[in-house]
């Protein structure tokens, strides 16, 4: 299975046009998520492997206050659904 990572230049610039910073993009994340009730340790490592696509959709728990922090939805982050994800190729039947 090969896949390429592509940098997500969506989240990147929403960031840059929100004026976010790493830290405060997951300080944010964080006191969202406690509003919530689901307390969540988030980091600016975090953000950093969702812009580089090494992470291409968040786990629950970081989407949501994600979500609420920024005002848009996944998609719009330029996060692509897990079954968007192209997989490895089943081989050709016998």
């Amino acid at each position: 299975m090969s896949s390429k990572r592509q940098r997500n230049s969506a989240l990147e610039e929403l960031l840059r046009a929100d004026g976010w910073t790493r830290a405060g993009l997951a300080d944010a994340v964080c006191t969202a998520a406690t509003r919530r009730g689901v307390p969540v340790v988030c980091t600016d490592r975090h953000v950093r492997r969702w812009v580089s696509g090494e992470v291409r959709w968040p786990q629950e728990r970081y989407l949501v206050p994600l979500q609420q922090v920024l005002g848009v939805p996944p998609e719009a982050m330029g996060f692509v659904p897990r079954s968007a994800v192209p997989t490895a190729a089943a081989p050709p039947p016998p």
